[in-house]
């Protein structure tokens, strides 16, 4: 999705499917409220691996901008400028102990219960609806990260779905 009509037309995908104003979004008022699994997924590129965010937290899609380490920020974390406005941001795959195999090319932002938050990743693919049957907890005795409520099967790929509430707090 290099183009600017894909971009164009990812942001359009992104505004249908979630079909209301995502509370959280810089210069929008309001408390973010937490938002809930119901199969409608953005999938993303973050190091090797195939993840996904429940649409409902996306807020959009950007292009990835280099965030700055304010002191006392853990190494992953930092804060970026969106329209003008200081937003929290985070190296995704830093964050999840995974070696990054691309550079950062998005920022996923994603509306949290503590405000919006910058996941930078490689590269942001398909919206996806599967029924939320098919969502399943990690198996107990995985090891799954704290940051991963679900695993799903999409077209034959095991996607990690990522909590962006505990992500984003870290």
């Amino acid at each position: 999705m290099d183009e600017p009509g894909q971009r164009a037309g990812l942001r359009r995908l992104i505004a249908a499917w979630a079909s209301d104003v995502q509370p959280g979004v810089p210069g929008d008022e309001g408390e973010p409220e937490r938002q809930g699994l119901d199969g409608r997924l953005l999938r993303c590129q973050i190091g090797d691996g195939e993840f996904a965010f429940p649409l409902a937290a996306v807020t959009e899609v950007v292009p990835y901008t280099p965030r700055r380490r304010l002191p006392g920020q853990p190494v992953e974390a930092g804060v970026t400028m969106l329209r003008g406005r200081p937003l929290p941001a985070l190296d995704t795959a830093a964050r999840m102990g995974l070696s990054a195999s691309a550079d950062a090319g998005r920022m996923v932002v994603l509306a949290t219960a503590s405000g919006p938050c910058a996941a930078a990743v490689a590269d942001t693919g398909d919206i996806v609806e599967i029924p939320s049957e098919r969502l399943s907890p990690p198996p107990a005795g995985a090891g799954a990260s704290p940051y991963v409520t679900a695993l799903v099967e999409i077209g034959g790929e095991l996607v990690a779905v990522l909590d962006p509430d505990r992500l984003c707090r870290g």
